[in-house]
């Protein structure tokens, strides 16, 4: 069985916020210095999937709406016998953000209210559609990334990964999330998704955490932990930046 979800998007253009000369090179036409042209956004617009269509596949191969009905889901979790979980956010409204990006951020409804919640997906006839569906934890602080091992499912939430007890089969967590390591949250342009890698060997749990800026502008002590992807130790809770240039 194959499934594919899938959530709206929002690519957007700036020009570099240092001015810098570029050496002439023959050929290459005359680039405007920065902030010399308006910078460009572009906005989807979200329809869904529309009664009786759907995505055209390759030849041999056909596209199945799994679930749908979802608030904005942004990553899905495969477990062993079968589920599905998503997690499901949405970035939180710039109270500041200039008016045309208000309007476009409304147009392809990527900020509002976050459901905050992990969804439970079942195929329980192996058909390629989820007829049960079940909220699996909720209260959470924008979920994202997630991982199931060692007997927990860990998820990551913007200011701090948790994780709570869990069985594949169960449709309920009622036990409370338990903190892991936090992390620091807010930042440019809502750098606010945490994905999460687990080793090979159950033993350390990589969190991605973007910057906090865009080149700097805030000094580099907004930055500690930030623009990094951080190594967690599960028997100690001890986290360490593995590498920078996340973002």
């Amino acid at each position: 069985m194959k499934t594919i979800l899938a959530a709206a998007g929002v690519l957007s253009l700036a020009s570099g916020a240092v001015a810098q000369k570029t050496p002439s090179v023959v050929g290459l036409k005359t680039q405007a210095e920065p902030y010399a042209t308006a910078s460009v956004v572009n906005h989807p617009k979200t329809i869904g999937w529309p009664e009786g269509r759907k995505p055209k596949a390759p030849q041999g191969f056909e596209v199945v709406k799994f679930a749908g009905g979802l608030d904005y889901p942004r990553q899905a979790l495969l477990l062993p016998n079968g589920d599905v979980l998503v997690a499901e956010a949405r970035t939180k409204p710039k109270l500041d953000a200039e008016p045309d990006v208000q309007r476009g951020q409304a147009l392809s409804k990527t900020t509002g209210f976050s459901a905050n919640r992990i969804t439970l997906l079942r195929d329980a006839n192996r058909d390629g559609i989820a007829e049960q569906r079940f909220v699996l934890i909720e209260g959470l602080n924008q979920p994202f990334g997630m991982q199931y091992g060692n007997g927990r499912l860990y998820v990551a939430n913007t200011d701090g990964v948790v994780s709570v007890p869990f069985t594949p089969g169960q449709t309920r967590v009622t036990a409370t999330p338990q903190p892991l390591v936090s992390l620091p949250a807010g930042g440019y342009n809502n750098h606010w998704t945490r994905n999460l890698l687990l080793s090979a060997d159950a033993r350390t749990l990589y969190v991605s955490v973007g910057s906090a800026s865009n080149v700097g502008e805030h000094g580099m002590d907004e930055e500690t932990r930030r623009a990094a992807i951080l190594a967690v130790d599960l028997r100690t809770g001890r986290g360490a930046a593995l590498c920078l240039g996340a973002s």
